[in-house]
């Protein structure tokens, strides 16, 4: 909910700005962007949710557009008694213009994390310290009795199934994406792929990883560890405590570390020709002086799939 709805408004900001909209007309579109901001973190593991995004960009671009055509909304839609703030909050709002006290410091633009693999983001450290561990040859899938993740209260309610029955609920599944790492030499879309959670590996995988839900872990996106123990058929055991995935603040990827998982992503998809000249025109977007160039490089019809 929280991407969507402030989607809206940061698409309405950042659109205003593109067009040159003046002070009041900004206002204006951030207003009409407050009418249509919405979201619901239920729909994970939906085509819905996938679609939550383009909403906000669809509808913050819209709301600058509308603006810059004269079109107006409450200015003080943001902190009014019946406002968006007093709405998403119930009513606790109890300083709505303090949120302009730290405004714009930092911008954090150049702090969005990227995902390193395809699915949720509250799957990434799980899916990285499997991998690494497997890679230091200290688990494998054949050597795995058990798989125990603790998780705290929140974790459930974004990353809910257990056994996935389509290829966006794999990206929400703790097993799945446990089984894709032990299984897997990359993480790519195919991991998720119907063939992959109906493979009898996967299916034997996922029914070995269990997740504890730590009520006094507390209820927040952010914030906590999970604890991975990894349990061997000889009686073994491994316990890790990732904090951070690669790819997300501070920890941010260079371009360069991006283009294996664009690769990952795209490959099947398009020609090679045009994976290399996508790679390079987004390494000098900054100079690109048509982006509609970029789009027809990468809108090649599909020669095969992963």
């Amino acid at each position: 909910m929280v991407l969507a709805l402030a989607g809206a408004l940061g698409c309405a900001a950042a659109a205003a700005r593109l067009l040159g909209l003046d002070e009041k007309r900004t206002a204006h579109a951030l207003s009409i962007a407050a009418s249509q901001g919405s979201g619901v973190g239920y729909q994970t593991g939906s085509m819905a949710h996938i679609a939550e995004m383009g909403f906000a960009a669809r509808n913050g671009i819209t709301a600058a557009l509308l603006a810059a055509d004269g079109f107006t909304g409450q200015l003080d839609v943001l902190e009014a008694p019946r406002g968006l703030l007093n709405l998403i909050t119930a009513g606790k709002v109890d300083n709505a213009a303090g949120i302009l006290n730290d405004w714009g410091r930092p911008y954090r633009l150049l702090e969005v994390g990227i995902k390193q693999y395809p699915c949720c983001y509250h799957l990434q450290r799980m899916i990285e310290s499997t991998l690494e561990q497997k890679e230091a040859g200290r688990i494998s899938a054949g050597s795995i009795a058990e798989i125990v993740i603790e998780v705290n209260a929140f974790f459930p309610t974004v990353v809910q199934y257990l056994e996935p029955r389509n290829e966006i609920e794999a990206q929400f599944s703790l097993p799945h994406a446990v089984a894709a790492a032990l299984l897997e030499t990359r993480i790519l879309p195919s991991s998720f792929s119907m063939a992959k959670i109906e493979s009898r590996e996967f299916r034997d995988l996922r029914s070995k990883v269990r997740m504890v839900v730590r009520e006094d872990w507390g209820w927040t996106p952010t914030g906590w560890t999970p604890r991975i123990t990894y349990r061997s058929v000889a009686g073994k055991e491994l316990s890790i405590e990732p904090q951070l995935s690669k790819g997300q603040p501070p920890n941010l990827f260079s371009f360069d570390q991006c283009i294996e998982k664009y690769r990952g992503c795209v490959e099947g998809l398009l020609p090679e020709d045009r994976i290399v000249e996508s790679v390079e025109m987004m390494r000098s977007l900054e100079s690109c002086e048509d982006l509609a160039d970029l789009v027809n490089v990468v809108d090649a019809p599909a020669t095969s799939k992963n």
